[in-house]
């Protein structure tokens, strides 16, 4: 996967979903081994507001992704 930049809650959910299909994971696969409702992963994909910046961590460490921050 090439260098994302993430400038928009979809942006990053179009990446998340991207790197759990690349991985084989379902989304219910991804919840259980974050230990989130199914639902929750629905809605990072998806780019709604109010996930839990922790979840957001780990799933996109799950996902084999990392967030990484520098200045623009």
């Amino acid at each position: 996967m090439s260098r994302t930049v993430v400038t928009q809650p979809i942006i990053l959910g179009h990446a998340v979903k991207a790197a759990r299909r690349a991985r084989g994971l379902t989304q219910i696969q991804l919840a259980d081994a974050v230990g989130a409702y199914p639902r929750a992963i629905i809605d990072i994909e998806r780019g709604r507001s109010g996930a839990d910046m922790k979840l957001i961590l780990d799933v996109v460490s799950q996902v084999g992704l990392q967030l990484v921050l520098e200045p623009q």
